[in-house]
């Protein structure tokens, strides 16, 4: 699976992540000294080409995206019929890392513990995306040491999704990074976010305010402005920032690009209820399960589950979602009410009782409940037509004389009817609040 040295830039622009270099720095711009016909073709597929700098082996451009020559020259040839170039369907699920031997295993300049918690947190987001790191011959990102070739000012540097649709091939890490600053774990977690980041399609967040060529926005994320989301992990000149996760909008850019596995269906039903996964990626295997209280209905049909009820109850259905590689995703839905409302395992009491009043403290909207008091043989009943989660019921008739401990019973009333009742040992208090 080892993927061709193919850097084409992707014009995607992304909410999220800080620059790989110091605000503070500045670079010679040296793109006069290239050759016009590489600059034509860096402008030409949405990038400053003045600030190129040619590394011998690479250009560098705004910062931290990398060209080699050979590149250049293959996407010149197709890029008329260029597309918004991110990693293709059939390569998402199973991105392979490799963290190469010229990256340390000790020391201020080990990277690897940052590493593969960046990984972490690209997986947590649950998109379309799963990366995980291998040791083997054949993988899609390399992470190695640039070896003294990138600037005093540059923390790391990668590229674009190539033409097929594979990640950009390597990151490059400046172990002497600012004059050798000790970098923080955090802050190379930060950085390694960043440029993984890069490798699957995303421009930097404030690109307007960088001056740099117009991104290709990404729908339901801000754009109006020199730095649309200041919280963004793909934000530019940022190197020294530490990981605070993805922002909001980062989250959002991401899953529209890669959207994950969607688990969907109703909150509640009172006989059966349908549920549904979308957005399988390629490659996964999918199966179910359920919590007790109900049941699936006949056969369970690929990314489709029928499931009844076998009593009321609070319940929930499970997607399990195997990878290639073994990886889980669990997908759960919660069922507030199958049937009428249960509140056997709600919080629905809150001590002490009071007699002249009592707040319901009910998880979920439920019509009307109904509360009963047992007291030597005998019992009271008051009812409280709600639709809010709080409530007032008001127990000042003289039934209750004097504090202790009562059986007190609750029902709820939803569409499908009245619940079972709940019973508990409360103590009640005489007295008002």
């Amino acid at each position: 699976m080892k993927k061709n040295i193919s850097y084409i830039l992707i014009v995607m622009f992304f909410v999220t992540i800080s620059s790989c270099e110091r605000e503070s720095a500045t670079l010679e711009n040296v793109g006069s000294q290239i050759q016009s016909e590489y600059l034509e073709i860096i402008k030409g597929v949405g990038f400053d080409e003045t600030s190129a700098i040619d590394m011998s082996e690479y250009f560098l451009v705004e910062g931290d995206i990398i060209f080699t020559k050979k590149d250049l020259h293959q996407y010149a040839i197709t890029r008329q019929a260029r597309t918004d170039f991110i990693v293709s369907e059939d390569k998402r699920s199973n991105i392979l890392i490799k963290i190469d031997a010229s990256m340390p295993v000790s020391g201020d300049d080990n990277w690897r513990n940052a590493i593969g918690s960046a990984i972490e947190e690209w997986n947590k987001l649950k998109s379309g995306l799963y990366m995980s790191l291998t040791t083997s011959s054949e993988y899609d990102i390399l992470i190695k040491s640039d070896n003294g070739s990138l600037p005093y000012n540059e923390v790391a540097v990668a590229g674009r999704p190539s033409l097929d649709g594979d990640p950009y091939h390597s990151i490059l890490v400046n172990l002497d990074f600012d004059n050798n600053r000790v970098m923080t774990e955090s802050q190379k977690k930060y950085n390694i976010v960043h440029e993984l980041g890069h490798c699957v399609g995303l421009r930097h967040t404030n690109w307007r305010g960088r001056n740099e060529p117009t991104g290709i926005t990404i729908s339901g994320t801000p754009n109006d402005s020199n730095n649309p989301d200041p919280s963004s992990v793909m934000n530019g000149g940022t190197a020294l920032s530490s990981w605070a996760g993805f922002s909001l909008n980062d989250y959002k850019a991401i899953i529209t690009l890669y959207p994950g596995a969607v688990l969907s269906g109703p909150e509640s039903f009172c006989s059966d209820g349908t549920y549904s996964v979308s957005g399988v990626p390629k490659g996964y295997s999918l199966s179910w399960s359920w919590s007790a209280g109900i049941e699936p209905v006949g056969g369970i049909s690929g990314t489709k589950i029928v499931v009844q009820k076998k009593y009321n109850c609070a319940a929930w259905v499970k997607a399990t979602l195997i990878g290639p590689i073994g990886n889980i995703i669990e997908l759960e839905k919660s069922i507030v009410y199958a049937g009428a409302p249960d509140f056997s395992d709600d919080e629905t009491f809150i001590t002490p009782f009071y007699v002249n009043r009592k707040d319901v403290n009910i998880e979920h909207d439920i019509l009307g409940t109904m509360w009963t008091i047992y007291k030597n043989g005998s019992q009271r009943t008051y009812s409280s037509d709600t639709n809010r989660l709080n409530a007032s019921i008001v127990f000042n008739d003289g039934f209750i004389t004097q504090s202790g401990y009562y059986e007190v019973g609750v029902r709820g009333l939803n569409n499908c009817g009245w619940g079972y009742e709940t019973r508990k040992n409360l103590y009640i208090d005489i007295h008002n609040y």
